[in-house]
């Protein structure tokens, strides 16, 4: 939990928003000259800009969708917290 974006809630926690998917139909040829309609999903996420800290990113590939640190590395992530301290 954390590196994953749920759409429902854990028992204590608030879900991190919600997804929604519409479809789109699209007529193929098959072998042996017949037609068939497949649909086709088409993913997104509402509400869910809310839950997104500075330090974090949407990463978006034609597979997935991620929630991410900018800085992958723990220990670029506590030197750069100590400079935004240090002014």
């Amino acid at each position: 939990y954390g590196s994953q974006f749920h759409d429902f809630s854990v028992a204590g926690v608030a879900a991190e928003g919600r997804i929604a998917v519409t479809w789109q139909e699209e007529t193929v040829a098959l072998s042996g000259g017949e037609t068939a309609t497949l649909r086709r999903p088409d993913w997104s996420i509402e509400t869910a800009l809310e839950f997104i800290d500075d330090d974090e990113l949407v990463e978006v590939t034609p597979t997935s969708i991620r929630l991410r640190k900018k800085l992958l590395g723990e220990s670029d992530r506590k030197r750069a917290s100590r400079q935004a301290k240090a002014g």
